[in-house]
């Protein structure tokens, strides 16, 4: 009975499609990001940017209202300042607990030593992601060359690393995969114009709803099996969890082949 009901949904489907307008193209987007979610602010995180282009099919249900879908590779970099800002944080809230009161960024440095309080600052800190993206989008063209769209993204996690970088000294660390979300889901919105009618200009909005990374597995991580020893302390004075959510605008163009 399962089987009849998949085969009568598939054969509605094919049925709804057979009389639309297709079109395939092909798309490159230039984007600038950042993250969001709880306690993210203490990544101390800023804007990185990236890219993407893929492949798009365009489904034409009237002259106002098509569905657009796709596959894209995309690359997203976040620059951080985690490794000054971040951890002066994670200090600050170990001492906050094991000695009852606030301490001073002065006390910080007089207990350090000014010379390694200095260096975290001199120390450039870029997460980096790599997904392939699949946006399942409504278009309404408010007249033939304006148009909106807003909808759904799904997106699989193909790496996702962090790099250090003092001078001529850097290190790339690759987060294992229990550290990483495989899947993400979003939100897109955004409004373009079709200069030419084969040739579109967009703006986008993405908002993930998943974490790219699960930020307090992956400082763990970092703290205990990347740099270790003394340093694995740190794990037991951070939050309880951390959002690492996706935040992007895009800039691109499709060029539809028919």
């Amino acid at each position: 009975m399962l089987n009849k009901i998949f085969a009568i949904a598939l054969l509605l489907g094919v049925a709804a499609f057979a009389n639309v307008n297709a079109k395939f193209g092909a798309n490159a987007a230039f984007t600038i990001g950042s993250t969001w979610g709880e306690n993210n602010d203490k990544f101390h995180n800023s804007w990185g940017p990236g890219f993407l282009g893929g492949a798009n099919a365009k489904f034409e249900l009237n002259s106002s209202v098509s569905i657009i879908t796709g596959l894209n590779f995309e690359y997203r970099s976040i620059p951080s300042y985690f490794m000054s800002e971040g951890l002066i944080d994670i200090i600050k809230n170990a001492a906050r607990k094991e000695l009852g009161r606030d301490v001073s960024t002065d006390e910080i440095r007089r207990e350090i030593g000014s010379e390694y309080y200095d260096m975290l600052f001199d120390i450039d800190v870029s997460f980096s992601f790599k997904y392939l993206d699949i946006p399942l989008l409504v278009r309404y063209n408010v007249n033939p060359q304006f148009f909106v769209e807003g909808g759904i993204s799904v997106g699989f996690n193909l790496n996702a690393d962090m790099s250090a970088s003092n001078g001529s000294n850097s290190r790339t660390i690759e987060f294992p995969s229990k550290c990483q979300n495989a899947v993400e889901f979003g939100a897109v919105a955004g409004l373009g114009y079709s200069v030419l009618p084969n040739l579109d200009i967009n703006f986008r909005f993405n908002l993930g709803f998943t974490d790219m990374v699960k930020g307090r597995e992956s400082l763990t991580y970092f703290f205990t099996e990347e740099v270790g020893g003394d340093a694995g302390i740190f794990a037991n004075y951070l939050e309880s969890s951390y959002g690492f959510k996706n935040m992007r605008f895009q800039m691109g163009l499709t060029f539809w082949f028919n």
